[in-house]
């Protein structure tokens, strides 16, 4: 309900991806390899996203195509609220 069949990724310009088709679920911390999905309480709805195929990509390669001179240190990332998986 909460993503009413929209991406819930956010674009560069602060606003909601306008993405409705390819989506896919993001868990924000993920699974463990070999973890039993049904029984995992990593599959509850606070810690699932609904993502665009592009938006879950970026997700889990927020710095695919940036040169390792622009990165932000990953002590950093918190700050912005981008999610390294």
């Amino acid at each position: 309900m909460r993503a009413r069949d929209r991406c819930e990724g956010t674009l560069e310009d602060g606003n909601r991806c306008p993405a409705t088709t390819r989506l896919e679920v993001h868990h924000r911390i993920p699974l463990e390899a070999g973890e039993p999905r049904h029984k995992s309480p990593k599959n509850r709805l606070d810690n699932l996203k609904v993502l665009c195929k592009a938006c879950h990509e970026k997700a889990h390669h927020p710095f695919k195509g940036v040169p390792k001179k622009k990165r932000i240190p990953k002590e950093q990332m918190a700050l912005f609220e981008v999610e390294i998986v």
